[in-house]
């Protein structure tokens, strides 16, 4: 597995972040010989340089609920056989908190829509809203983001964490122009926008803060 060591250098504890960062286990599936790797580094290190603080201090602020929520959440990644590092996304939309709402509409530790929640078997009506069960709308979550990655993005699980953002109508018009689902390749053709791309960013690195946290624990 190729990755970059100590891209986080001036990173206080010295936190390795690696540029693959799915396990074995995962699905994905990357060319390497046209990838843009340098390139991709010098982003992430970029991000990681002008965020890092901010980053580290809400993921320590948040790591009680990861303990509490991400064995579940790898135990539903595990069941379909998608990549582990899944649960990181949870950190990103809302926190691992399982009633967050946003302005948009979009409820629940995974923020979903409506409209995606249905189509993954929760039930919204006025008596429940099956998006604040944290273990029904993570198994929707979890099937939501293998069906992206699998089904319609050629394994690119990178792509599919963009389109949970971006949106797959938005997604799926910016890979017809690009005749690629690289996700790397969209960022770089600046085919997507900068929300999104970061969105990215931050889950890489979220990824390996949370890997770092679980070996060495929150510093005081």
């Amino acid at each position: 597995m190729l990755c970059l060591t100590n891209i986080f250098k001036k990173m206080r504890h010295l936190l390795p972040v690696a540029l693959l960062f799915f396990s074995f286990h995962a699905k994905a599936i990357y060319n390497y010989k046209n990838y843009p790797w340098t390139q991709t580094g010098d982003k992430l290190v970029a991000y990681a340089s002008v965020h890092k603080d901010k980053l580290l201090k809400n993921a320590e602020a948040i790591y009680p609920r990861y303990e509490q929520y991400v064995p579940y959440i790898r135990e539903i990644a595990a069941k379909y056989k998608a990549p582990l590092e899944i649960a990181a996304l949870a950190a990103i939309e809302s926190g691992f908190n399982p009633t967050a709402r946003s302005p948009a509409g979009a409820v629940g530790m995974w923020q979903f829509m409506k409209p995606t929640a249905r189509d993954y078997g929760l039930q919204i009506n006025p008596a429940v809203d099956e998006r604040l069960d944290w273990k029904k709308s993570t198994e929707a979550a979890v099937q939501y983001i293998q069906w992206l990655a699998e089904t319609r993005y050629g394994n690119d699980y990178e792509t599919a964490i963009m389109a949970y953002n971006y949106g797959v109508g938005n997604m799926d018009k910016v890979i017809r122009r690009a005749k690629t689902p690289n996700a790397w390749m969209l960022i770089h053709a600046n085919l997507v926008p900068l929300e999104t791309e970061e969105h990215l960013l931050k889950f890489l690195i979220y990824v390996q803060i949370f890997k770092y946290l679980d070996l060495h624990g929150v510093q005081q």
